[in-house]
C-alpha cells in the first residue's frame, strides 16, 4: 500500500522549475542577498550623507530603489519599512516526519514513493541494524529549503536520533544542514520533561531571534503528532502541517511519513508571496474542455452491484523497532 506519486512528483518538479525561473541569479555571490543587503546598507549610508551636504541625490535614489526590487523578488516579498526582508521559515519534527526507521525484512524502501538511505543500530538492541527510509521527496525538499536565500529550516525533535539524521543529511549532500547551529537552538531533547524545553517554546524563541533581522508572516511546524500541532499553533505566525499516521504498509507495518502531498504543500509555501497561500486544500484547475450542449439521453440506472466488502485482513501491530517522536 503506497500513495500515487506520479501526479504530486509532476507538481513538484513544476514547482522547482518556476523556483528556478524566479531567481536565475540566486547562484551568482554577486545577486545574493547578503551582498545586496550590504550595497543597500552602504548607499542608504551615502544617500543620508549627501542629503545633509545638500546635493542632488537623484540617480543614488534610483539605484537604492533597484536593489530593494531585487531583494524583494529574492526573498519572494515586499521588503518592510525598517529594512527587515521578508523571510521563510520551516520547523520539521524529525521521527516519523522527515524520517523513520523500520524492520529490514519487511523492505519499505520497495514500496512507491520511498526510498532506503542505510543502516543504523537499534537502540534497543545495537547488534542489530534498522532501515532508514524517506519520501522520496524529502531530499529535493530540503535542498531546496537551503539553496533559497529567503528560507531558513530547522529540526525541532523530542528524541535523540542522531545517527538517523546522519544517515538522511549525507544522502542530500554536503551543504545541506538545518540552520539550528546559526542560531544555537539544539535539533534534539525537546521533549518537554525538563522544565520548558518544549517544542513550543523553542520554535518561539527563533522567532523571536529571526524577526530582530528579518519579516516573518507565517512560518511552518511539520509533524505527525496532533498534540505537537495543537500546541505549537498556539504561536500565532504558525501553521500546522499534520503528518498523517500509517500511510504506507510494508507487510505488517504502517508507516508513517511526510506524503507527497505534505511536501507540495510545503513547496507551495516556499515558492508563494508572504500569506498568499491558503491554509486548507488548493483549488484545482478549472477544464478547459468547451461545454457542450446537455445530452437528452436518458440517464441510466445506478448499477445494483453489490460494493465489495473491506478486506478483512488484519493490519500488524507496528515494529518495536520505530520510535515515533
Amino acid at each position: 500500500m503506497g500513495e500515487n506519486t506520479k501526479e504530486v512528483e509532476k507538481e513538484i518538479n513544476s514547482i522547482t522549475r518556476k523556483l528556478s525561473a524566479l531567481s536565475p541569479a540566486s547562484s551568482s555571490p554577486k545577486f545574493s542577498a547578503t551582498r545586496l543587503m550590504k550595497q543597500l546598507k552602504e548607499k542608504e549610508a551615502t544617500l543620508t550623507l549627501l542629503q545633509q551636504m545638500g546635493e542632488n541625490t537623484t540617480e543614488l535614489d534610483k539605484e537604492i530603489i533597484d536593489i530593494r526590487h531585487k531583494l524583494s523578488a529574492k526573498a519572494a516579498g515586499p521588503i518592510a519599512d525598517d529594512g527587515r526582508l521578508p523571510l521563510k521559515v520551516l520547523f520539521f519534527d524529525l521521527d516519523e516526519t522527515l524520517l523513520t526507521s523500520t524492520d529490514p525484512s519487511v523492505n519499505a524502501g520497495s514500496l512507491d514513493g520511498l526510498s532506503f538511505l542505510g543502516q543504523v543500530p537499534w537502540a534497543a538492541d545495537p547488534s542489530q541494524n534498522v532501515d532508514v527510509i524517506v519520501n522520496r521527496g524529502i531530499v529535493k525538499l530540503l535542498r531546496e529549503c537551503t539553496n533559497q536565500d529567503h528560507v531558513k529550516w530547522y529540526i525541532i525533535s523530542a528524541g535523540h536520533n542522531l545517527e538517523k539524521l546522519e544517515v538522511m543529511l549525507a544522502k542530500c549532500g554536503p551543504s545541506v544542514v538545518p540552520d539550528n547551529q546559526d542560531i544555537g537552538v539544539e535539533i534534539f531533547g525537546h521533549d518537554g520533561k525538563s522544565g520548558s524545553n518544549n517544542k513550543r517554546n523553542a520554535i518561539q524563541g527563533i522567532l523571536n531571534k529571526l524577526e530582530t533581522q528579518f519579516m516573518i508572516s507565517e512560518a511552518l511546524f511539520i509533524d505527525d503528532t496532533q498534540k505537537n500541532i495543537n500546541d505549537v499553533a498556539k504561536i500565532s505566525k504558525i501553521r500546522g502541517v499534520k503528518v498523517p499516521e500509517g500511510r504506507w504498509q510494508a507487510d505488517w507495518l504502517d508507516i508513517t511519513l511526510m506524503t507527497n502531498k505534505n511536501i507540495a504543500d510545503c513547496f507551495y509555501y516556499i515558492k508563494s508571496g508572504m500569506g498568499a497561500l491558503k491554509k486548507t486544500k488548493r483549488k484545482g484547475k478549472k477544464s478547459s474542455k468547451p461545454k457542450g450542449k446537455k445530452s437528452s439521453k436518458p440517464k441510466g440506472k445506478k448499477s445494483s452491484k453489490p460494493k465489495g466488502k473491506k478486506s478483512s485482513k488484519p493490519k500488524g501491530k507496528k515494529s518495536s523497532k520505530s520510535t515515533n517522536l
